[in-house]
């Protein structure tokens, strides 16, 4: 049996996501496929959660999707972006309700403690980690992948490594 996970970085210009596949029997990971969901273009708010909403949902509906992981949300010292950080966070949740499918939420430091052995590893060390994970040479990976999918890519080997 293979179980898949998606993995979400939440973003209100700019949400990473990320599907991974685990096979329960010889316990490989590997990755399914990745992308942004874009929302800077767009003027307001609701606009760009709806943009978020509606993407991931047609990112699920045609994949066979069993579990989602995505990033709980972290105060900054402006209120505003906690808000609208949860918002997005919300959007994303809804998508996956939307196929009944289960969801997990990790914090930050968790993901990348898990990813890295270090709780305050930076963006460049979680790509090299996540390479490492997958088996992925660095330069292929670099070249196709931002930061926001290598960090979706992060919180779903968080979720996927709990797995049986």
């Amino acid at each position: 049996m293979t179980y898949h996970v998606i993995g979400i970085d939440p973003g209100l210009r700019s949400t990473g996501w990320a599907i991974l596949a685990k096979d329960k029997q010889n316990c490989n990971i590997h990755h399914v496929t990745s992308g942004i969901i874009q929302s800077s273009n767009l003027q307001d708010d609701a606009e760009r959660l709806y943009n978020i909403f509606a993407q991931l949902k047609e990112v699920i509906k045609y994949s066979s999707i069993d579990f989602a992981a995505i990033e709980n949300t972290y105060v900054n010292k402006n209120a505003k972006t906690s808000i609208r950080l949860a918002q997005t966070r919300t959007a994303a949740i809804l998508a996956c309700c939307e196929y009944g499918i289960s969801i997990k939420e990790y914090q930050a430091k968790t993901i990348k403690k898990r990813i890295t052995g270090n709780g305050n590893a930076d963006k460049e060390t979680v790509i090299q980690y996540v390479c490492l994970h997958l088996n992925i040479k660095i330069e292929e990976i670099s070249l196709k992948i931002t930061t926001d999918q290598s960090d979706a890519i992060a919180i779903a080997l968080s979720c996927i490594s709990e797995i049986e």
